[in-house]
């Protein structure tokens, strides 16, 4: 629901569904919304009352401007303002290993209202992510022109579906609250010895039967909601130890020989139907995730011969 636009939470945006594409309007707008209570409008699409409204006063104007990164620092010079390194490290997004993302902002107000500056549609995102904040901590959007930009690319927070069943619902307001604070990464930890949370379409039987599993559905619809949010999901399914749910619900995966506790139980390649169940689970896990990222975990298979653990994992 569309909250009650209250004096100052308009942000009127020229140009927000050509700059950003449909998904990533459509998202921040939803995200300023839930997060902040903050409505994000197209001044080209939306008609002249809520226009003259921000001229009013009502709220705040804002032009977006997308310019190469040599044409961006120029910019930055221009307005007195320190340089801004692009951010380093692993961007986790899909297709960045040939195109790391720029996410650095440029904010220049004039009388007219605001003008941001960024190198790539997520430095749009993080920019007007960065004016709503201001917006909610004060009722007003600061004077001064400023650039900023993430240090690093991967910016994360972990969250255990296991040994708490969080609902898609839940997962969904974590990517809210995570994508307000300028993080880019959620990494769901989606089985362990305790369950197996995510299904699978390669085998249903690994899931409980008490529907608190997330569905084939249900991740791919959080897949999409965190894109629209400039949010990678990095999706963890515990390999070869912390598999004691996996072993119970699918049995031709344990060996002759029974682990004597839980914690002790792994995956053990010489059987038969092992090899083709983590190829099978990480392959299916990969296509249904779009960014550069699956983790297969790989700590604490307790008790299992080196040998075996490398073969496992190969």
């Amino acid at each position: 629901m569309t909250p009650r636009v209250d004096a100052g939470r308009l942000l009127l945006v020229e140009g927000l569904f050509d700059t950003m594409g449909e998904a990533r309007a459509a998202g921040l707008a939803d995200l300023l919304a839930r997060a902040g209570q903050v409505t994000l409008l197209d001044a080209v699409r939306h008609d002249r009352s809520t226009v003259a409204a921000a001229a009013a006063g009502d709220g705040v104007r804002l032009v977006l401007d997308l310019l190469p990164a040599a044409a961006w620092e120029a910019a930055v010079e221009a307005s007195a303002l320190e340089p801004v390194p692009a951010p380093e490290g692993i961007d986790p997004r899909p297709g960045a290993a040939g195109s790391p993302c720029d996410e650095r902002y440029l904010i220049v107000p004039s009388e007219a209202g605001l003008r941001i500056a960024a190198v790539d549609p997520e430095g749009m995102q993080r920019a007007l992510v960065s004016v709503a904040r201001e917006i909610v901590a004060s009722g007003q959007v600061s004077p001064r022109a400023r650039a900023d930009g993430p240090a690093l690319s991967w910016r994360g927070l972990s969250l255990d579906v296991v040994r708490h069943a969080f609902s898609a619902d839940d997962i969904a307001r974590v990517i809210d609250l995570i994508a307000w604070h300028d993080l880019s990464v959620l990494h769901l930890h989606l089985t362990d010895v305790q369950d197996w949370r995510l299904e699978m379409e390669c085998e249903p039987r690994l899931t409980p039967a008490d529907a608190s599993a997330l569905s084939v559905a249900d991740y791919d619809a959080l897949v999409a909601h965190a894109a629209a949010r400039g949010v990678t999901l990095v999706p963890e399914i515990d390999l070869p130890g912390h598999v004691a749910a996996a072993l119970a619900r699918v049995p031709e995966l344990a060996g002759a020989d029974p682990a004597p506790h839980p914690m002790l139980a792994y995956l053990d390649p010489r059987v038969p139907a092992v090899r083709a169940f983590i190829a099978d689970v990480v392959a299916e896990l990969a296509r249904r995730s779009p960014g550069g990222y699956v983790h297969i975990g790989g700590d604490e298979a307790f008790g299992m011969p080196e040998g075996l653990y490398a073969e496992a994992v190969a």
